[in-house]
């Protein structure tokens, strides 16, 4: 146990290299903690907002955002300090670092937008791209920074940051998307809705869909991941297209880590063909 608020911790969030977690209170206190030993930074935060509703760290880990409705909170995850605190002027609901000083919001609005601090520290908001739904879950993948974005009728877009165009193929998904992926080398995004996990190409003309497999039910409010620590030469280790994915369930009435595999022996599964 990591000891460190005097309410309820409400929200979690690790860094992309997994080193560090960030913690939330229900009273707004905020900590950063080294995943390994456990030891908390050497400052102790408080985020100005109500209800936090997503946290995110930037790729390098330097900077923290906390979104809570309309407004969004920065820190630095070095000293603690409070950067910035923007009113978005709108209701948003995801939100993800494309680097260190620029971040992308789903609005409730359909606007995927950009905020960005200048040279003086100044933060500028912009719109991307406008869409009729509101969009419920912005990923972005480190290497490549394409966007990946699914909205209220559950429809998904690929968008390439740069000029702000979207894939002309889009997927739209059986029932509500609760987690969305990227696979370790990037060319493939998982999502996941109820008791499936559905897996896409991210190709030039946008997501193309190419297989799903059943999935064990999911511990409430935890993410799908994949095995970064493998051993060189191992099977996870080439495992690049997401084959394989970690998943926090109870069907024991205890947390479990299950493997999920996409390699169909296990269980149901469907599989798209040539025309598709």
């Amino acid at each position: 146990s990591f000891i460190g608020h005097q309410d309820a911790v409400v929200r979690l969030g690790f860094s992309a290299d997994g080193a560090l977690v960030a913690s939330i209170g229900a009273d707004g206190s905020v900590r950063a903690w080294d995943a390994h030993s456990g030891l908390p930074r050497p400052w102790y935060g408080r985020a100005p907002l109500r209800d936090p509703r997503r946290i995110a760290f930037s790729p390098g880990g330097t900077r923290l955002a906390v979104l809570s409705g309309t407004h969004v909170w920065f820190m630095d995850t070095e000293t603690g300090a409070s950067l910035a605190d923007v009113d978005l002027g709108e209701l948003h609901e995801d939100l993800a670092f494309l680097n260190e000083t620029e971040l992308f919001l789903g609005s409730a609005g359909g606007a995927l937008r950009s905020l960005y601090a200048d040279r003086t520290g100044n933060w500028h908001l912009r719109t991307v791209w406008s869409g009729t739904q509101r969009i419920r879950h912005v990923v972005i993948s480190p290497g490549r920074q394409q966007v990946v974005i699914v909205d209220a009728e559950q429809t998904a877009r690929l968008l390439d940051p740069a000029d702000g165009r979207v894939g002309e193929r889009t997927l739209t998904m059986p029932s509500a998307v609760a987690d969305v992926a990227f696979s370790p080398n990037e060319s493939r995004v998982l999502f996941r809705t109820g008791r499936w996990i559905h897996r896409a190409i991210v190709s030039p003309d946008g997501l193309l869909w190419t297989d799903t497999v059943r999935a064990p039910k999911s511990l409430e409010n935890t993410s799908m991941t994949f095995d970064r620590g493998a051993s060189p030469g191992t099977a996870a280790d080439d495992d690049g297209s997401g084959d394989t994915v970690l998943m926090l369930t109870r069907g024991t009435g205890l947390p479990e880590l299950r493997e999920l595999r996409f390699h169909y022996e296990n269980g149901p599964a469907l599989f798209a063909t040539r025309a598709t």
